[in-house]
């Protein structure tokens, strides 16, 4: 079973620390785009996978400042 993790580690790990910002923004810039890829199901699949980790990990982060 995965560790729990709260929405203001993320916020910590990305934003308050001198290279987590950098890391996320790398990511986003590789992954975080439409993952449609019209000759193949297979890698639109992949793609999703891949922009599913960085929704997730951007919604913990906009969760941490809903609670501001």
């Amino acid at each position: 079973m995965p560790v729990k993790v709260d929405c203001f580690t993320f916020a910590k790990v990305f934003e308050d620390r001198g290279n987590g910002e950098a890391v996320l923004n790398h990511l986003t810039q590789l992954y975080w785009k439409n993952p449609y890829t019209p000759e193949s199901t297979t890698e639109t699949a992949y793609k999703a996978g891949q922009m599913a980790v960085l929704d997730y990990i951007i919604n913990q982060l906009n969760e941490a400042h809903s609670n501001d």
